[in-house]
Order: structure tokens, then sequence, then C-alpha cells
């Protein structure tokens, strides 16, 4: 009977100063379970839920019935003095709440309903669920679009709304998809990618130039890929550079490819594993990018390439490949490549891949990028990893 009592009574004083109807603060106190129920390990620091990745929380309704104004987004749930990093999701996913939907107090409502918290939660007890507006409030739009809204960012969000959560020495990805301009179809779904994915454009594409200014206005990084002499009969493309130039022939070559569309930070090789051994044909390379204040990225297409060596002797910065993730066709190898990228991101601190717009590797890139944040690890630009080797030195 006591137990009852004391159970009612932090009830009505829970239910008057943040909406918990009674059964919700008995099971938040333990003595009562509410199938199916949510399980997130509390970890430090805030947590961010999708939709992919858990389910949605369960909303705890007020008393009477009012409907929500706010949905917790993280963490999902709470220890008393764990309320630092709450954060609101409003009625259109992350934006601020309206003012219609501002608890009536002078103070910030996230400063408000947290010390509310402090004031209510029991010492080490876990709550979970929603923050809704006392009863005196008006009511909120209809809930579904805003669970839909905090739990699941827009694709090119969802990454940048997480990544941050992440510690300086989180592991990093840089992703390069390359090969873009010939088909825009494929050039536009790889749009869709988040914006930390590079995205590099043959010069000689007839919808390159398009396609690269709709990749800059959609956020993302964007590269040129110089098309380069391969060992055998492949063919590059025209206006590739080849070991049989002169470097004057090598260099307005260069010129040429560089003005074929704007906006572009650096430059990868395409093919070229016969022209990427040579120095005498790398240096009127690297002359004109270092000119341009542009990075390059080494594909390596050959295990002898000399091009980070004739960079770094020509002051240019720059990078090389770790794993390229589609040069054998089928699911299971793709697989692979991934699973080994973020094994070389874990182990060595940062990782490069480039991929090519495949359907497949379009579509399985679509769900592997926005699992990265969850599993402790950024995707981040290339440029951003070449500017942090360079400050290392």
């Amino acid at each position: 009977m006591l137990l009852a009592a004391l159970l009612f009574a932090v009830g009505l004083i829970s239910g008057a100063g943040i909406g918990l109807a009674l059964p919700d603060v008995a099971m938040a106190l333990g003595l009562k379970k509410e199938g199916p129920s949510l399980s997130v390990p509390l970890a430090p620091g805030p947590q961010v839920a999708s939709a992919d990745i858990l389910p949605l929380p369960r909303v705890i309704e007020p008393a009477n019935a009012v409907e929500p104004a706010f949905l917790i987004a993280e963490p999902l749930r709470h220890r008393k003095g764990d309320l630092g990093g709450l954060r609101f999701a409003g009625l259109k996913g992350g934006a601020a709440p309206s003012p219609a939907a501002q608890p009536a107090a002078e103070e910030p409502a996230e400063q408000q309903v947290a010390a509310v918290f402090e004031d209510r939660l029991p010492e080490g007890e876990l709550v979970t669920g929603s923050v809704t507006k006392t009863p005196s409030a008006p009511a909120a739009a209809p809930l579904e679009e805003q669970q839909v809204a905090a739990l699941a960012p827009p694709a090119n969000e969802a990454i940048a709304e997480q990544t941050p959560l992440l510690g300086p020495d989180a592991p990093q990805i840089s992703l390069i998809l390359d090969d873009l301009g010939l088909n825009a179809a494929a050039a536009r779904r790889a749009l869709k990618l988040p914006k930390a994915v590079t995205l590099s454009f043959l010069p000689y594409g007839e919808a390159t130039s398009r396609l690269a200014a709709e990749a800059r206005e959609a956020g993302h990084e964007v590269m040129l890929h110089l098309p380069m002499e391969p060992l055998g009969d492949e063919d590059p493309g025209p206006k590739a550079l080849t070991t049989g130039m002169s470097p004057a022939e090598i260099e307005e070559a260069v010129r040429y490819n560089l003005a074929a569309f704007s906006g572009y930070s650096g430059v990868n090789n395409h093919m070229g594993s016969r022209f990427t051994e040579d120095v005498r044909a790398l240096i009127p390379v690297m002359r004109v990018l270092r000119e341009k204040g542009l990075f390059f990225v080494d594909s390596l297409t050959s295990e002898r390439s000399r091009a980070g060596e004739v960079g770094r002797m020509a002051g240019v910065p720059g990078m090389a490949r770790d794993v390229f993730l589609d040069h054998a066709e089928g699911p299971d190898h793709l697989l692979h490549q991934l699973q080994l990228l973020e094994e070389k991101a874990r182990k060595n601190g940062r990782a490069v891949a480039i991929a090519h717009p495949h359907d497949l590797t379009l579509e399985m890139l679509d769900i592997w990028v926005r699992s990265l944040a969850a599993k402790g690890i950024r995707l981040v630009p290339a440029s951003e990893i070449i500017a942090q080797s360079a400050a290392r030195g």
C-alpha cells in the first residue's frame, strides 16, 4: 500500500510537471514493463537515432491526451545528470520549435525541460519516450510527420548531423566516385549520396560541365578525372596524357583538360598505369597542378606509380587511394572491399576508396555510407584528409 501511494504521488507530480501519465512513471521506476521495449545502450555523449538504425521511440501521452510538441532525438534514454546534450527535434526535423509550441517561461525551453527532468528523475533510473507539452499549451501538429522528420533526416544531411558527434580521433574514410560525366542518370544518382562523398568528373563527358555544377550546388566536393595513358590497349579518351608527348605537349594537354569545367579542388588520374610510372612525364603535370593550387589523388592503377613522389617533390598536396571498391564484379566482392576499407580506416586512422557509378555500386553505397556514423567512422571529403596529412607534415 505504501509503495502504491508513493507511486501515485510521484505520478501526480510528474504528470503536472512534464505531462507523463502514471503508467509511464511506473515504467521509468522499473515497476512496470510494456512491450515491445526499446533498449538503447548508454554511451558517453549524446546519441542520435535514425529510422534505419533504431525503431521509433514509444511516445508517452499525457494524462489528458494532449498531442506531444517535441520529440527527444538524442539520447533516447537518459540518466539523471546526463541531460547536457538534450536537443529537440522540432516540427520539421531538427528545426527549432515554433513560438506557439514554446513553454511560457522566459528561459529557453531546452533548459527548462532539462531542469524539470533533473527534478523529477530518480537517481540512476532510466526514462524513455518523448517530452510533451503541459495540458495548458495548444495542441501540436500530427505526430507521424514529426517522427519521420526527427529520426530520418534528408539524405544529404543524415551523415552531416551524426558525424560531429564523433570525436576528432575517430577513423575517417574518404570516398571518391569517379568516371562521372558520361552517363547523366548515373551521375544524378551519385548526387543523392551524402555531401561528404567526393565526385570526380571526366573532362570530355558531354554533360560534365552541367553535372559538375549540380554536384557543387548539392554540396559535394568536385574533382577532375584526368585521362592518362594505361598499360595495354585501353582507350583513356580524347586528349589523354601519354608518355610519347614532349613536356610542352603534356603541359598543353593538362591545361586543355583543366579548362573543360570549373569549380574542382583537385585531380585524380583516369587509367594512367603507364603514365604514372614515368617520372619525366609526371613533372609537367605537377608543375601545372601546383600553379593552379590543386591537389592530386593517385588512383594507384600501377603498383609502380611515382605520382606521389613527384607530387611531393613539386609541392603538390596529395594522397593515394587505399582500396578500389568495384574493380571486380559482383556483390560479394564489393562487400569484401567495403569491409577491407573499414578495417584500414580503423588500423591507420584514415582510408581512401575509389568507386565507379555502376548500378550495383550505387545501390550498395547508398546503404553503406549511411551506416558509418553508427560504426564510429567519419565520412569526409578528399580534401579534408589531404589537409590533415599536410598539417602533420
